[in-house]
């Protein structure tokens, strides 16, 4: 697995909108053992299709292409979340790339994590709002998310390397149309205290592949590491390797690729402080892909395009020995599809606005 690649981050979210309150909410009467029911084909889009009955009954209606479900374009496809690299070598996204664009003011110097071997508690809460317009009708709908307590403890390796060890805590869903969570979905979040994950991190922040050590987590609720590795993508900013001083920028060019669709990203972070015993890093993230050709998954229409445009703003507040005291990441993805029906254009535009914090909790 990479580490943090913003334009990965904002659709890693967006999967686990969908995924992780479906793992949370397995009962006695959803057995978790029973067989994934086969894929429908596509269906025919009618010429009147409208979307009054967009949130009926609390439900939202099927829309041309669902961005935040599972198989969706933000699914977890080529270099998605938790996948491996293409050679199989973990190692290779341990040593980022960055270009040095201003070394910055006077004294300039490499900037480096000691990490101590000391647990380090921090909460993090998500929000997110996913607002679709079909054919001039829009509506919004906020996602709830559970609120993740982890432990991070960094143990020594040797060579500059160290392990990193995440164990959930606690887990707490907020209410959902001011109504308490099951008893159901509570009894699964009491099985998820204790997973523990843990992944390689150097002293320039970068990360290794998530895996589960210890304790597993309960049959249905694997999603649940999407969650927790986006904790681990935004806990540590990535420090270049070149000395720089305050006022000094670093950036990132990459391309991803979510089932096909190509995108270029550029991520400039800027060192705004740094002492002993800690620092600040901000970061601002552009991305964008041309108009292109929906392929490759048969639940989508023939013909049908999208293009997608993404920004973000990262604020890290960070200490020398430790995971970042507070981290707060804002993200927006707009996602425009077209769909050609009976001579007709069917359009849809998604828009997905996602903020995390992390931050220490208060003793």
């Amino acid at each position: 697995m990479r580490p943090l690649d913003p334009s990965r981050y904002a659709r890693a979210l967006a999967v686990a909108l969908t995924l992780v309150p479906a793992a949370l909410a397995c009962s006695k009467d959803d057995p978790k053992d029973a067989p994934k029911a086969a894929p429908k084909a596509p269906e025919k889009i009618p010429d009147d299709f409208v979307m009054n009955d967009f949130f009926a009954d609390g439900k939202t209606a099927r829309p041309l292409v669902d961005a935040s479900a599972e198989g969706g374009i933000f699914a977890a496809g080529d270099g998605g979340a938790g996948a491996a690299t293409a050679d199989g070598d973990e190692g290779s996204s341990l040593d980022r790339k960055f270009k040095v664009t201003e070394a910055g003011a006077d004294p300039k110097a490499p900037r480096r994590y000691t990490f101590k071997a000391t647990p380090e508690t921090r909460v993090m809460n998500v929000r997110a709002n996913v607002t679709r317009e079909v054919q001039g009708q829009r509506q919004s709908q906020e996602q709830p998310m559970p609120a993740l307590t982890l432990t991070f403890t960094a143990k020594p390796k040797g060579k500059g390397m160290f392990r990193m060890e995440g164990v959930i805590k606690k887990l707490e869903l907020p209410p959902e149309n001011g109504k308490p969570p099951s008893a159901e979905a509570l009894a699964a979040l009491a099985t998820l205290q204790g997973v523990a994950v843990g992944l390689d991190v150097t002293a320039r922040g970068g990360l290794g592949e998530v895996k589960f050590e210890g304790k597993q987590p309960p049959k249905g609720a694997e999603d649940i590491l999407g969650l927790v590795t986006q904790a681990f993508e935004v806990i540590l900013a990535p420090l270049p390797e070149e000395p720089v001083g305050i006022g000094g920028k670093w950036e990132e060019h990459a391309t991803t690729r979510e089932r096909g669709i190509e995108a270029k990203t550029t991520t400039t972070f800027t060192l705004k402080e740094w002492s002993e015993t800690g620092g600040v890093v901000d970061g601002t993230t552009v991305g964008k892909s041309a108009k292109q050709q929906l392929k490759g998954d048969p639940r989508i229409p023939p013909g049908a395009t999208v293009e997608i445009e993404s920004k973000g703003d990262l604020h890290y507040e960070l200490k020398a020995n430790a995971v970042a005291s507070r981290v707060t990441a804002e993200t927006t993805r707009t996602v425009k599809v077209e769909v050609p029906q009976g001579g007709k254009t069917m359009a849809e535009t998604q828009i997905i606005k996602v903020k995390m914090t992390i931050e220490t909790p208060a003793k």
